[in-house]
This record gives C-alpha cells, structure tokens and sequence, in this order.
C-alpha cells in the first residue's frame, strides 16, 4: 500500500510541476512589474460602414465577426451617449476595441497582440469554461482543472507518507497549522479587506 501512495505521489508532483513553474513564474511577473517583459503590438484597422443597428451591441458583434474576422468575446461595451461608441473584446493573448461613430456607423478596429511573455500572462488569467469560450480555451481550462485535482491528489498521498514517519509529525503539524492559518488569513483579507 505504501508503495503505491508513494509512487502516485511522485507522479503527481512530476506531471505538475511544469504548470505550477509557469504558474510561479507569471505571479512573479504580474506581482513585480519592473521584471514583466510582456509587451504589445497594435494593429489598427479602418472597418467602414457597418451595415448594423448601431445600438445592438450583439448584432454588431456578429457583423464584425462575420464579415471582419474579429474574433474573441463581447466583454464590454459603451453604447450610450452621441458616441463614439465602445466594444470591447478579448481571448487569450489578444484584445480588441472597435470605436463606433453612432451617425455615421464608421468604425476602427484596434488589435492589441501580446508577446510570448504576454500571452502566458493572460493564459495565467484565464478561465478556460464558460459562455462562448474557444476550443483552445475549453482545453486549457481541463488542464487547469486536472492540474488542481492533482494538486488535491499530492495532499491526500502526502498526508500518509508524513504521518507514518513519526520524527517528521511535529515539524509538519506545525508547517501544516501554519499553511491553514496563511490561508484563512489572506481569504479573510481579500473577503473583508
């Protein structure tokens, strides 16, 4: 038995440990800008005139898909007002903004393309599930969930192989007591703070 546990211990910390230095090294990245090399590139692209009802965010949305090759979620849009109009739309590693003059239904398109560094900061900040997500972001999201059902899988190996070694219980315990505390106490700041 303990064989076993402590060989899907080692598994599981091996298979992991690709995705938690990534993850590791962009929290280092995002926390510390002065070290973040990510940086963009604009590509600005005159659209024309939309033939859209200029104050139907979702239609308009379709239109530049359809007929433009934008692509990536409606994450935001300003449609109030005399203009100029906003849409705003994202996936990973790139953002665009489309302003739109509500007279004349002319519109820019403005491309914001991450570098490497870059598109493994927004991977960093992805959420791969969820409404109107691409393939690319579906799979990326199952990674993330295995790799976290791993991470619960490294705990619950662990817990038997420190307890059976009766010189370690101690100096555990008190590492373990302190992780919890660490936790309880950032979720209570970040909660109520």
């Amino acid at each position: 038995m303990r064989r076993w546990i402590r060989s899907t211990h080692l598994a599981l910390s091996v298979a992991v440990t690709p995705f938690l230095a990534l993850y590791a090294l962009t929290s280092l990245w995002m926390a510390h800008p002065p070290l973040n090399p990510s940086s963009e590139r604009q590509e600005v692209v005159e659209l024309g005139t939309l033939q859209v009802s200029p104050d139907d965010a979702s239609a308009i949305a379709d239109l530049l898909r359809a007929e433009h090759g934008l692509q990536g979620r409606l994450l935001a849009h300003d449609l109030q007002g005399p203009g100029p109009w906003t849409l705003t739309f994202g996936r990973t590693g790139e953002w665009s903004q489309v302003v739109l003059d509500p007279g004349t239904r002319q519109a820019t398109w403005t491309r914001h393309h991450a570098n490497r560094p870059g598109l493994l900061i927004s991977l960093h900040e992805s959420a791969g599930f969820g409404e109107g997500r691409s393939a690319a972001e579906r799979l990326w999201g199952g990674l993330v969930l295995g790799v976290g059902l791993a991470l619960v899988g490294i705990v619950c190996t662990g817990i038997p192989l420190w307890w059976q070694r009766r010189s370690e219980r101690r100096p555990g315990a008190i590492v373990l007591g302190l992780s919890a505390l660490y936790a309880i106490v950032v979720l209570g700041a970040i909660r109520f703070g």
